[in-house]
């Protein structure tokens, strides 16, 4: 399953209702038009990247048509920062400054 619907579960549960819902069914569900149509979670986050690109199809979370959520949107929990860069020089390893 997708990385994303899966990050809404973990956080918020799946939805608990008497019957099964989809994502397509709740409030913070939209459609953007450009081209063609792009789905997006409100709660998940909303950018004009792929990123955040939502499936109709995906089966509701614990967020479903809760219209007051004020916390931090999900893509900035997930996204991976800078990768600390390793400048310790492998044993043997030539340098541009020294040569064999």
């Amino acid at each position: 399953m997708a990385r994303k619907i899966e990050a809404m579960y973990k956080l918020f549960g799946r939805y608990t209702g008497k019957q099964s819902k989809q994502c397509k069914d709740c409030c913070n569900f939209i459609r953007k038009e450009y081209n063609r149509t792009y789905f997006k979670c409100l709660v998940y986050g909303d950018t004009d990247s792929e990123a955040t690109d939502w499936r109709a199809s995906y089966e509701a979370c614990g967020m479903f048509n809760n219209k007051n959520y004020t916390g931090y949107k999900i893509i900035n929990l997930l996204k991976r920062g800078p990768r600390p860069k390793d400048n310790t020089p492998i044993d043997g390893q030539l340098t541009l400054f020294e040569s064999r």
